[in-house]
């Protein structure tokens, strides 16, 4: 660290000898704004995909359970013998319509949550709100105890279970209500060579923040998210791919600011989420590219196929057109902002 510091404040950093030299702070600055820069879209990214998975597998979860897929009764909405308000319309029958921007938001906040354990255990020293250094709750409860199973193989059976849903839940539980047991000295004292032990445990202050109360994913709370789904999610979050190189590497969470969190929420904003009234293929101008986070793109019916050339239709890696199945949830973006892209395009 002292070595570091020296190097820092030295002469030869601080002013260069050469004119054309530039400054190693200037520049160290430069390339962790270009660094943020590429994490910030990588990761609104990896949030959109997240929040689709989530959305898509809430879906399947209804199917299977054979309830109605946008219309949830009110008996589904009481815990405790307590009615659990939500926001959606009422309908004649007494339930409510279940929205494609309800399991939006209900989505956006669960991988949110998420992102503030990456946050929090990465700079958990630093923070002090989770306490990723104590053994019992690094590898019993945290994030990053089944952030270690994310390119775990799954099986048939292994994959539609549901650990990493139960370990999520009692780790939201745990931050929002909070740990803090209160231990009774004269009842579990132990005596040892005349000296008196209390057993340690790890304590975490109650977050009783919006994010993570159950009252903010009424809906998600009655799912059963499989393994499946959420090593996909967790998968999307931690790791990233290099550009050039093509690698694979985690996402070091240390290294991100508020401002870059924010920056993904706020770039989620102008999407809108929806449910395929049937078959869809998305659609794009020919020179853009889909790869592109800023390319606009539009979804049309399957049997329009033809109406494209093949660079204009979002492709699976065989080069067969990518298929959205009617029923199947997607982010796009608003159609106001692609009203407004789709101008641009066509003034300039």
């Amino acid at each position: 660290t002292f070595n570091h510091i020296a190097a820092f404040l030295s002469a030869e950093t601080l002013c260069p000898d050469g004119e054309s030299d530039e400054v190693l702070l200037d520049k160290l600055e430069e390339q962790s704004h270009r660094f943020a820069h590429g994490v910030t879209e990588n990761l609104q990214h990896a949030v959109r995909a997240a929040i689709e998975l989530i959305v898509n597998e809430w879906a399947d979860d209804r199917v299977k359970q054979r309830r109605p897929l946008l219309k949830i009764k009110l008996d589904e909405l009481r815990t405790n013998g307590k009615h659990i308000s939500v926001n959606l319309p009422q309908l004649d029958d007494g339930s409510y319509e279940i929205t494609a921007e309800h399991l939006k938001h209900e989505a956006l906040a669960f991988v949110y949550r998420l992102l503030f354990c990456f946050y929090a255990e990465a700079r958990g020293g630093e923070l002090e709100i989770l306490p990723i250094d104590d053994d019992t709750y690094r590898l019993g409860y945290s994030l990053e105890s089944i952030r270690d199973l994310e390119l775990v193989p799954l099986t048939d059976a292994t994959g539609e279970g549901n650990y990493f849903h139960e370990h999520l839940k009692k780790l939201f539980k745990l931050i929002h209500q909070g740990f803090h047991p209160d231990y009774n000295p004269k009842v579990v004292a132990q005596p040892t060579w005349g000296m008196i032990t209390e057993p340690k445990t790890f304590v975490i202050k109650p977050l009783t923040a919006t994010l993570f109360s159950p009252e903010s994913t009424p809906l998600l709370n009655r799912a059963r998210l499989s393994n499946r789904c959420l090593q996909q999610v967790i998968r999307y979050l931690s790791l990233s791919t290099e550009e050039r190189s093509r690698t694979i590497g985690r996402v070091n969470y240390a290294e991100l600011g508020i401002n870059q969190l924010g920056a993904v929420y706020e770039g989620l904003l102008s999407y809108k989420g929806m449910f395929a009234d049937r078959d869809l293929i998305q659609v794009k101008a020919a020179k853009n590219d889909f790869k592109d986070k800023k390319t606009p793109t539009w979804f049309v019916s399957k049997e329009r196929l033809e109406e494209f050339k093949g660079d204009e239709v979002e492709r699976l890696d065989n080069g067969k057109p990518r298929i959205y199945t009617k029923g199947t949830f997607i982010l796009h973006l608003n159609g106001i902002v692609n009203k407004v892209l789709l101008i641009i395009l066509l003034k300039y």
